[in-house]
């Protein structure tokens, strides 16, 4: 267990993000108010790397970002009821903030139809790496299967939500008691990610999908195009903490099943496919 932090080591990692907001308030007043802001939306499949477009985005000092759990705009893992969400807005100092919710990544149309001028992007990633970072971090994979391959779906929580009878009942196909932690994570990896066509994501001009390898192996070369997509002015130093240590040739994990391997292969292929056509 991570040793438990001092108030000074805590106030400390805070500092940057207080005095940063201080001094948009700051000027904020001398312009003689706060901006409108605007928000951005970052979706995507878990460990997926939805976290590196914050580390640059808020580099710049008009952005504001906060991950799911992070207070004011989340209550736990999910955003707080919308009228809420929209009176934090209208308070923030910042023109840009960007939230996080990838558990209710299959609200993406509704989150962006219900702020106007709002835009999203969706990250993706290599499945094979996906699942051997959900496997690395997490143990709840099996279960996570089993709840939804149970009926009714009350259990399922948020990994229900957009998913079509037709996935349902491909989790109750594949799901077993005994499947591997792997095979659960790439089912899983593969009914989140399906979101982005299955919900007809891929065909709004207000949601950019993005690819994690891309934006680590050549930051200098693919945010740009990220931050101009969003309307946010780009500075080469915003990418300095950007780093590509975690992409890592690795072959599809063993003991996922036939059905579940062909179905991520494909998803894959077709996310690329979609990729490559609207790159920024």
């Amino acid at each position: 267990m991570a040793r438990k932090l001092t108030w000074r080591e805590r106030l400390a990692r805070k500092s940057p993000r207080l005095a940063k907001q201080a001094r948009r308030w700051v000027r904020s007043a001398a312009e003689g108010g706060c901006p409108v802001s605007r928000p951005i939306f970052v979706f995507g499949a878990q460990r997926s790397g939805t976290r590196v477009p914050l580390v640059a985005l808020d580099r710049h000092p008009d952005v504001i970002t906060f991950n799911e759990g992070s207070a004011p705009f989340f209550d736990g893992v999910l955003l707080r009821d919308l009228d809420e969400v929209e009176r934090r807005l209208a308070r923030s100092p910042f023109p840009w903030v960007v939230l996080k919710p990838i558990c209710e990544s299959h609200r993406a149309a509704e989150l962006v139809e219900r702020f106007p001028g709002s835009l999203a992007i969706w990250i993706y990633r290599r499945w094979p790496d996906t699942v051997a970072s959900a496997v690395a971090k997490w143990s709840s994979g099996v279960e996570a299967v089993r709840l939804l391959a149970e009926h009714p779906l009350d259990g399922a929580g948020w990994r229900a939500g957009g998913l079509s009878q037709a996935r349902l009942d491909l989790v109750r196909e594949v799901y077993r008691p005994e499947m591997s932690r792997p095979a659960a994570d790439a089912l899983l990896w593969y009914l989140r990610s399906s979101l982005f066509f299955d919900l007809g994501l891929s065909a709004r001009p207000d949601i950019l999908l993005v690819k994690y390898e891309d934006l680590v192996v050549d930051p200098q070369r693919h945010f740009p195009g990220l931050f101009g997509f969003l309307g946010i002015p780009f500075e080469p130093a915003y990418v300095s903490d950007v780093y590509s240590s975690s992409v890592k040739p690795r072959r599809p994990p063993e003991g996922v099943p036939d059905l579940v391997l062909k179905l991520c292969h494909d998803l894959q292929s077709r996310l690329d496919e979609h990729y490559g056509r609207r790159r920024v």
